[in-house]
């Protein structure tokens, strides 16, 4: 079914990470989000988030792609779309990995299309030397995040919650039909909606 990697790299490893795209459309009520997520993309997303929802509480479309990103960020995104009224349609294409898996997870609807690719792990540090990646020990001050992650992981899909810890634990690749199944989300979508 899935592509278990344990101790995998990065799957694009030495690709420089870009500043990441964050738009808004008030007209379609849709926000996108392409590239890592960190303070900065968080804020100016949450920002739009925040704005729609206060104009109306139509429906709001949130297109992703994404390796992932800092988790304190994903928490602050996460709690935004939980909190907000709109109703928020998670749509990821291309890439939906780690801390965007997380954070699809608060969307009301999550979609992922066709040829979207999916990965959930356990949250860890990452520390750079003489720019090479590496994973650290795990800082203890993440423990929290991991559990909190667990859990939204577990609340919509059809495993329990040490089914999705082994997953996470063996850094867990899937199809966008995959996360389907194990109820990461809703539907592969075809069409537009």
């Amino acid at each position: 079914m899935s592509q278990t990697l344990n101790n995998s790299t990065n799957l694009v490893k030495n690709t420089a990470y870009v500043t990441p795209l964050v738009t808004c459309s008030k007209k379609t009520r849709e926000i996108s989000l392409f590239g890592e997520i960190n303070y900065a993309s968080a804020c100016q997303l949450i920002s739009y988030l925040r704005e729609l929802d206060s104009v109306s509480h139509k429906p709001i479309k949130l297109f992703l792609s994404s390796e992932g990103g800092y988790i304190y960020p994903s928490n602050a995104i996460y709690d935004t779309i939980r909190i907000i009224k709109s109703r928020v349609f998670g749509i990821a294409t291309g890439c939906c990995f780690s801390s965007m898996a997380y954070l699809l997870q608060a969307c009301d609807t999550r979609y992922l299309t066709t040829s979207c690719r999916f990965m959930i792990h356990d949250v860890y540090n990452t520390v750079f030397d003489n720019e090479e990646e590496e994973e650290a020990d795990p800082d203890p001050e993440l423990l929290p995040s991991c559990t909190m992650m667990y859990h939204a992981l577990a609340e919509k899909s059809y495993l329990t919650i040490d089914q999705v810890i082994e997953l996470c634990n063996n850094e867990t690749y899937m199809s966008a039909q995959e996360a389907v199944d194990y109820g990461f989300v809703d539907a592969v979508l075809e069409k537009e909606i």
